[in-house]
């Protein structure tokens, strides 16, 4: 970057010194013509410290617009509803008279050339004298499939122009890429005109984090030539093959295989950055191409980590209650991991045989770097979770459930194929998710941010303590006061008191308490604030939707239900996600079925009890059935215009930056995706022909077109809201009725709808993790199919050692607490859904009206949207119908302080701070998100595995502070009424 020719580079035309000795790692804004050189580079910090230009205050692009004073809080709003499109720097044509050229060289690189002594000695590691330490060095890169160019040429500078002394014992740096050494502080002016060399002092140690600049455009007369900087790496692969930055154009083809069109300016602004505050805040609008991110620590570290992750979660998933295992521990893990094998690992070269290719690899390119921490992140997040083939497996296995085990071979193909098949369907997604600006995707800002906190090697300045270190002492201190809510004084988790007052209150509990509609409930918890979601990272226009959902649903409708005993709903908790029977008592589904077949019985049906449902399940199937069809229309009428734009039908809004440096790499064909998903299904179809389940080829295909149909309307809400909308309900209904009687099939049919769309987004996420931290697309294919294959390994190893160590496993009262929740709610919806069937519970009169969800849910969207057409300027534009409806959804496995706390900190953060006090807000919000997200995981995972397991909850401390809460009606969630001992009549 670096290109004279693009406004504010604000960098001197000769060599001085920074004061502050700041890394040269991030973008830089042009505060004025004078401007001291590089004082306040950062990689992104706080973006409201930079400077308009000819402004000595706060940058004026920087801050919230008050042209409307909900733009600046109301954030990334898909551009059919703020009516705003990506923004981009205009060029300034006053420098394209300056041909004045500063070279900002890489950190580690000015270091050498600052240090008299780092020539004529021998380097201790490398074993070589008179070298500096960025010396070429040629090697062959064994990992070129998944290589950081899009193709093999050479971008050799034009030898006519050159004027530069030969000698490399007095200059420091020349216009071919070669380097010398410089004594510190001697300043060379080439004789070409305007070519100068420009160095700031900086630590003495490797950088890790892109450098600000890799390639120069002189001028119009030499605008071909290009000085390539050396990597900063001692064994990384020179960058001869990129694609200079000023030189992307029509000559260069998108590297996207769908994109038709090119931006058709050929320059790149230095100064360019995201449109978004979100993402200005949290990514770096550089890239240094020549750092290694393919490298075989990265592979070591990224398949330990996930097997190891992937492992622990599938353990502590099978018990109640245990904590689970967070990306972001990992993640950390992971950085220091990555030192310390940079420090230990020899650096020499070794070589393979022959007959292997003759390739030769290092064990240490260097300094750990942040590509390779990305790399080993993304792998992480897709194999942390449980692989949702775990619970069928369990459920048709164990004895109390169906005794029905299926083959090693469909178990092993089946487990693998479920989880990857999403992954075919994220590469049609990519074109429509990850590479427009406007797909923001607010929880991978997260994962950006904590990877340039932990890589940037920051130092303090006027502007408050660095990133790092307030990630330290946040971190800490949520893990210290985890202690407090979880531990010593649990009252705090759920603090009500009202209900402590009057515990046997019944209306007054429902009324106030954590299990009713939560009118006077407080939590001090942060895993009770963060239930739903981050409230610091979830956009103010998203979480003001799920509140007023929750509201209106939680608020109005059930309790207007509740307390008119509508439905007999008085008998039954207020807020609970099971079935019931006529008897006030859980449903006990093996009483209406044939146990040899698991047949249904309608003769026992009709004497023991129809089911009932409690008054927020019902409105949650009534809001699920809306968001199944609302998820459709609003794609529609929201963003049916990106959909034609982004398939070439009409003109594309411009790329932003990071789309453009992207162009660099190779992009994965569309073929790979293709082949993957027919490799998938043809498995599936195979080992089911050799299996007892009673599902045909035309159902697995409806199983796998279903996620497809909804992976881009819900990737569209996912990207903009970080709500994910899924199919539970579809599959559970659609799969009810074709299935009934087939409970096992329901099952099969049940995991592929759920899983194969709940991977697809999140391979899709991590995709646009990739796209933020410049990585090369192949090396992210590579990283997430193969970590995705030997995790489920490695998860499919830990069920089979606990089926056979554990021979009451999921039993209720089992000794070690491995009740297995997850897999009995897996298990009571095959026994709800596949053997009584949905025809059953929606046929009768009282659930009737839930089906009336679909017509609604089509509609709504298309009315919300006529407003905002009509009024674009008023709050309307701010209702987003599905995610309106999901947080109503997602009321029965959550409680009412879920809701509120999640509301009131966001509240804080998202509307208050980003809108009062946006230079704080920009620099420390998502590294707060960040560490109180790491702390609260790493204490729960120290009191789980150093208190409770070792103890068996002996050490558990019992005391007013602990079992207060316990003893109310809010807690026991007793229902209003009490059902008569001869049961409910429907008549």
């Amino acid at each position: 970057m670096g290109s004279p020719d693009a406004p504010g580079h604000g960098y001197s035309n000769s060599y001085s010194k920074s004061a502050a000795g700041r890394p040269l790692t991030a973008r830089h804004r042009h505060p004025g013509l004078d401007r001291p050189p590089s004082d306040e580079a950062n990689v992104p910090e706080d973006v409201s410290v930079a400077t308009h230009a000819h402004t000595p205050s706060v940058a004026s692009d920087l801050l919230p617009t008050y042209d409307d004073e909900e733009d600046d809080v109301f954030a990334f709003l898909p551009p059919s509803v703020s009516g705003v499109r990506e923004k981009h720097t205009p060029h300034n044509p006053f420098w394209d008279h300056t041909r004045t050229t500063s070279f900002d060289l890489p950190r580690d690189e000015a270091d050498a050339c600052d240090d008299d002594d780092a020539f004529d000695k021998a380097d201790s590691r490398t074993n070589t004298a008179n070298q500096p330490l960025f010396d070429r060095f040629s090697w062959t890169d064994s990992f070129s499939r998944f290589g950081d160019s899009r193709d093999g040429k050479t971008q050799t500078p034009n030898s006519a122009h050159h004027e530069l002394p030969p000698s490399r014992d007095t200059y420091g740096w020349d216009t071919y890429g070669a380097e010398a050494a410089m004594p510190s502080g001697v300043h060379y002016s080439s004789g070409m005109p305007g070519v100068s060399l420009h160095r700031t002092k900086s630590v003495g140690e490797y950088s890790d984090v892109p450098s600000t600049a890799h390639s120069i455009a002189i001028d119009s007369v030499v605008g071909d030539m290009t000085a390539q900087p050396r990597s900063r790496f001692q064994y990384a692969p020179e960058d001869t093959d990129s694609i200079p930055l000023h030189v992307i154009g029509k000559r260069d083809a998108a590297a996207e295989p769908h994109d038709s069109y090119v931006d058709p300016d050929p320059e790149i602004d230095p100064e360019e950055d995201s449109p978004y505050a979100e993402v200005r805040a949290s990514v770096s609008n550089i890239d240094d191409p020549s750092m290694p991110a393919v490298t075989l620590r990265m592979w070591f570290l990224a398949l330990l980590l996930s097997c190891i992750g992937g492992a622990v979660n599938t353990f502590l998933s099978l018990r109640f209650p245990s904590p689970l295992l967070s990306p972001v521990v990992l993640q950390l893990l992971a950085y220091f991991m990555g030192k310390f094998l940079a420090y230990v690992l020899p650096i020499d070269e070794y070589y393979l045989p022959w007959w292997l290719g003759g390739f030769r690899f290092t064990l240490n390119p260097g300094a750990f770097n942040i590509k390779e921490h990305a790399l080993i992140t993304i792998m992480i997040n897709i194999t942390i979770s449980q692989a949702y083939a775990i619970n069928f497996l369990l459920v048709t296995e164990l004895e109390h459930y169906y005794n029905s085990p299926v083959e090693p071979v469909f178990e092993f193909i089946f487990a693998i194929c479920s989880q990857v098949t999403g992954f075919g369907i994220a590469g049609f997604l990519h074109r429509f998710l990850v590479w427009p600006a406007d797909m923001v995707w607010p929880q991978t800002l997260v994962t950006s941010t904590i990877l340039n906190t932990l890589h940037a090697e920051e130092e303090p300045s006027n502007h408050g303590i660095s990133r790092l270190r307030w990630f330290v002492y946040t971190g800490v201190g949520a893990c210290v006061y985890n202690f407090l809510p979880n531990y010593f004084f649990n009252a705090l988790s759920q603090m009500c008191w009202v209900c402590w007052i009057a515990k046997d209150n019944i209306t007054a509990n429902i009324v106030t308490g954590v299990y009713g509609m939560g009118l006077t409930s407080l939590t001090f918890d942060w895993s009770q604030a963060s239930y739903l979601g981050s409230p610091l990272v979830t956009p103010w226009w998203a979480e003001m939707n799920i509140f007023g959902g929750f509201m209106l649903f939680m608020w109005i409708f059930a309790p207007a239900l509740y307390f008119s005993n509508a439905m007999n709903l008085a008998y039954f908790p207020f807020n609970m996600g099971r079935a019931f029977d006529r008897f006030g008592q859980p449903y006990k589904s093996k009483r209406v079925i044939d146990a040899p077949s698991f047949d249904f019985d309608q003769a026992s049906y009709e004497q023991y009890s129809p089911i009932y449902l409690p008054a927020t399940f019902v409105l949650s199937y009534f809001t699920g059935f809306m968001t199944v069809t609302a998820i459709f229309t609003h794609a529609i009428c929201n963003h049916g215009s990106d959909f034609v734009r982004t398939l070439g039908l009409r003109p594309r809004a411009p790329d932003d930056i990071h789309a453009k440096l992207m162009r660099r790499y190779k992009p994965v064909p569309v073929w790979w995706y293709q082949w993957l998903l027919v490799v998938c299904l043809i498995a599936i179809l195979v080992v089911l022909d050799y299996s007892e389940l009673s599902i045909t080829p035309a159902l697995i295909l409806l199983a796998l077109v279903i996620p497809a149909l909804y992976a881009l309307p819900s990737g569209y809400v996912y990207a903009l809201s970080g709500q994910m909308i899924g199919t539970n309900i579809v599959g559970d209904i659609i799969a009810g009725y074709l299935l009934n009687g087939h409970p096992k099939s329901f099952l099969l049919f049940k995991t592929l709808t759920v899983q194969t769309l709940i991977s697809s987004l999140g391979y899709t996420s991590d995709m646009k993790v990739g796209h933020y931290m410049k990585l090369p697309p192949r090396a992210v294919y590579a990283v997430q199919l193969i970590g995705a294959l030997a995790v489920v390994c490695v998860q499919l190893g830990v069920k089979h050692l606990m089926v056979s160590l554990v021979s009451d496993l999921c039993e209720p009262g089992q000794q070690y607490h491995l009740t297995c929740q997850s897999v009995n709610v897996f298990y009571a919806s095959s026994m709800m859904w596949g053997v009584i069937g949905p025809q059953r519970v929606f046929s009768e009169e009282y659930y009737r009206f839930i089906l009336y969800g679909l017509l609604v849910g089509a509609i709504l969207p298309v009315l919300v949207w006529l407003v905002k057409r009509r009024y674009p300027r008023s709050w309307v534009r701010y209702v987003s119908v599905p995610v309106f409806f999901a947080g109503a959804a997602a009321m029965p496995a959550s409680t009412s302080i879920n809701f509120t706390s999640f509301f009131v900190v966001a509240f804080v953060f998202q509307y208050y701070l980003r809108k009062h006090n946006f230079r704080w807000w920009s620099k420390y919000n998502f590294v707060t998100a960040n560490a109180l997200d790491a702390g609260t995981i790493i204490s729960e995972l120290l009191i789980f595995f150093v208190i409770q397991l070792p103890s068996d909850d002996r050490w558990k401390l019992s005391w007013w502070g602990n079992t207060v809460m316990k003893t109310t009606a809010d807690f026991q969630q007793r229902p209003l009424r009490q059902a008569p001992p001869e049961g409910l009549s429907r008549q």
